[in-house]
Formats: structure tokens, C-alpha cells, sequence
């Protein structure tokens, strides 16, 4: 069975005023290859949304990620699982 290796998206946060620019969209597509290339080990990101910003949710489920139930404090855990990605195992026991 494979390890999952995950990695904690702490935060996106886009100013009002700009919001509906692409910009949140634009960092998503960005973080899966710095992630593929700082971390190459890594086969899946997490986040924790309030369950209250449904917008947020939402946002999210339309890049592909996808809620795995409640993550602390009422809040929901989504998981986005990145494609597979050959590595030598030397790379994971680091």
C-alpha cells in the first residue's frame, strides 16, 4: 500500500477587490509543480475550509479538490490528490 505524504495548504487569500481575476486559480495551477519539484515525494495537499464560506468550498471543489469530512473546529477538510509521480525510493526516505 502506498504512504500518503501529505502537505498542509495554510492559506489563499485574495483581496476583495480582486477577486474573480483568476488570481486564486492561477496560484492553485502554480502550487502543484513547485510542490512536484521542492517536494517530489509529496502525493497529496490538504486544506481546511470554514464550513461556513461556502464560496470558498466551492472555489476549491471546481480545481479538483475534495472534501474528506470535518477537519478541526467544525471546519472542512479538502484533499487534492496529486498525479502520480516517479520517484526513487531514496527520495521518500529522505
Amino acid at each position: 500500500e502506498a504512504r500518503r505524504l501529505e502537505l498542509e495548504h495554510e492559506r489563499l487569500q485574495v483581496d476583495k477587490r480582486a477577486q474573480g481575476q483568476g488570481l486564486g486559480k492561477a496560484c492553485l495551477q502554480a502550487l502543484q509543480p513547485a510542490v512536484r519539484q521542492l517536494w517530489p515525494e509529496i502525493n497529496q495537499l490538504m486544506l481546511s475550509v470554514s464550513s461556513a464560506n461556502l464560496s470558498a468550498q466551492a472555489f476549491y471543489r471546481a480545481q479538483g479538490w475534495v472534501e474528506e469530512g470535518e477537519a478541526y473546529r467544525g471546519e472542512r477538510r479538502l484533499v487534492l490528490t496529486l498525479p502520480r509521480h516517479d520517484i526513487g525510493a531514496s527520495a521518500i526516505e529522505k
